[in-house]
């Protein structure tokens, strides 16, 4: 079968257009990687339950109101100082209290806060952040994600890393 010189043309615009728009596609669409954790530490899953209903619960201090299933998980972490969470976010509110040592929180626009024993720091939902203990730590953390999330997506590098 003989192929026409227009048809060839046509098919090489074609091929070289795809080929640019997956070479345009694999340059734009590469998932962010997240930063890993670095030191040395240990976190644990203590409870994770699920809040199935409706809630609103108001008192003069806290107001909290879910309009789906949330799960409620609470995790305990030990780290060393020097240890760092890696850049990530979660999926909902979460409260870290921290029972002993000093954590520095460093947000995706570079703004850092200290928490040391007996404070909460409060972390937004979908907001990157980086954790580094500045000393040996201990802490929990209480999450409100949607039913059956993860509780942690990872987040690129921000702020220098």
């Amino acid at each position: 079968m003989k192929i026409s010189k227009r048809t060839r043309l046509v098919s090489l615009i074609a091929a070289t257009g795809a080929a640019a728009t997956a070479v345009t596609m694999a340059l734009t669409t590469t998932p962010a990687q997240g930063t890993p954790s670095t030191g040395t530490g240990t976190t644990t899953l203590l409870s994770r339950a699920t809040l199935a209903n409706q809630t609103i619960l108001n008192t003069r201090a806290v107001q909290l109101h879910t309009f789906q299933p949330v799960d409620v998980a609470v995790f305990h972490s030990v780290v060393e100082a020097g240890w760092t969470s890696g850049w990530h976010s979660h999926p909902g509110p979460v409260l870290v209290a921290v029972k002993s040592g000093s954590l520095q929180f460093k947000t995706a626009n570079c703004a850092t806060t200290t928490v040391t024993a007996g404070q909460v720091y409060p972390e937004g939902a979908g907001v990157p952040i980086k954790a580094t203990a500045l000393t040996a730590a201990e802490w929990y953390t209480t999450m409100l994600i949607p039913a059956g999330a993860k509780p942690r997506n990872d987040q690129p590098g921000a702020c220098g890393s």
